[in-house]
């Protein structure tokens, strides 16, 4: 089954869906940043932590393979078993074998993208102390119930990020016995009518026709992207993979509101955390795109010039399914206003636990801030490689922008408002 037979384009939103089940484009450095902001969480009991990732994958991965496996005309349980596997790798995931039968099994991995982007980014460096791969642990139970209509939870037994040889995997049915109620919810992943409901159609702001061409050409480009032999996406400097929003939103909500019961006291230190990650995640992401040749291919060479590089990046949140981000203001080395009310943050929090007192557009916050410190403290002149130490020399040399939500729909607002001002 070819992803593409359900793949909808959501204009004016600027969001993509596998039939009703959103998506959108991450790479390699954000996924692995907003997995260990859990891990660093849940430093106490490292086990719950990784459970409720492996729950947030299992709850948002089941909707794109049933809608998968229905598209594919499915009609066995082998036919289902292939079609999800499938769609793990053209996603960009990596290779799975999932436990074929009923009542659970064996399950093997390869180049699984977690694991494997853990060990190309740190591995020469350090030694994993944990396993990687909850978001394939869920993959393969979501697969079991969908399968075989079993409810079902699934364990990593072994990883390559620890230097085994393999990956491999048990999955049983049931409960997972790792997660008590308090990490469960009762409504299903947020939907594209969803985010149709949620947010109003359209936003305009500055330099809109430059941005929507440029993402409608990066769409194009993008449309047949799928995994390679080894399942993996790789291209504009990174490893990318289609993910879901939804998993994003859950592993951080859930996170946060453990701190809210559990150790209020580190609520601030935990967003903060996940903040950040929108931060990496334009450094590393949006920074290597634009520098690569397929971006000067597709747009040219980037000249430097601040709102040129706030334009191109905007582009690339569009088309990579962020929301309709858009410029409400910029006054160049000054400040910068954004604003979406189309975005895939709020809307998660909105069905997942209603109203808010405070803003919950924590990934936005942190991108908002990385776009300044990528068109100002990013040397465009020179170019060189995009790379963890030159992101932390950026950060130790200052942010130099301060970032501040002043506006969200989890708090009754039309919009998410966010205004970055120099230090």
């Amino acid at each position: 089954m070819e992803l593409g037979q359900i793949r909808k384009l959501h204009t004016g939103r600027d969001f993509a869906s596998f039939g009703s089940a959103p998506y959108v484009l991450h790479c390699h450095h954000f996924n692995l940043w907003w997995d260990q902001c859990v891990s660093d969480i849940f430093a106490d009991d490292p086990a719950k932590g990784f459970r409720l990732r492996a729950e947030a994958a299992r709850w948002a991965f089941k909707p794109i393979i049933e809608e998968a496996c229905s598209a594919g005309a499915a009609t066995t349980q082998l036919d289902k078993l292939q079609i999800a596997a499938d769609i793990f790798s053209q996603m960009g995931h990596g290779i799975i074998r999932p436990a074929g039968q009923s009542g659970g099994g064996d399950a093997t991995g390869e180049f699984l993208h977690y694991g494997f982007a853990w060990m190309l980014k740190y591995g020469e460096r350090c030694r994993c102390e944990e396993k990687m791969d909850a978001v394939a642990t869920g993959f393969l139970a979501a697969i079991h119930e969908v399968v075989f209509g079993e409810h079902a939870w699934a364990e990593e037994k072994c990883c390559v990020a620890q230097r085994q040889e393999h990956c491999s995997f048990e999955v049983s049915v049931g409960k997972d016995p790792g997660l008590s109620d308090d990490y469960r919810i009762g409504i299903g992943p947020v939907t594209a009518s969803d985010y149709e409901r949620l947010t109003p159609a359209m936003e305009c702001g500055k330099n809109d026709e430059a941005i929507d061409a440029i993402a409608e050409g990066l769409r194009t480009f993008l449309a047949p992207l799928r995994g390679d032999d080894r399942g993996l996406i790789s291209g504009f400097g990174i490893l990318a993979t289609m993910h879901s929003p939804s998993y994003y939103n859950r592993v951080c909500f859930d996170s946060i509101r453990h701190c809210e019961r559990e150790r209020p006291q580190l609520v601030s230190t935990a967003e903060r955390l996940f903040r950040e990650g929108g931060q990496a995640c334009v450094y590393h992401t949006l920074g290597g795109v634009m520098r690569s040749p397929e971006w000067e291919a597709l747009v040219g060479i980037p000249s430097g010039d601040p709102e040129e590089t706030l334009t191109h990046a905007m582009a690339i949140c569009r088309a990579f399914g962020f929301g309709r981000w858009v410029v409400h203001e910029f006054d160049p080395g000054k400040r910068f206003v954004m604003r979406s009310a189309a975005n895939y943050e709020t809307p998660g929090y909105i069905m997942a636990y209603g109203e808010s007192d405070r803003p919950r557009g924590l990934f936005a916050q942190g991108a908002a801030q990385g776009l300044m410190m990528l068109a100002y403290g990013y040397d465009w002149a020179n170019r060189p490689d995009i790379t963890r130490e030159g992101y932390l020399g950026l950060c130790k040399a200052g942010v130099g922008w301060n970032v501040k939500q002043t506006k969200c729909p989890t708090m009754g607002d039309d919009t998410l408002e966010i205004v970055v001002t120099k230090d």
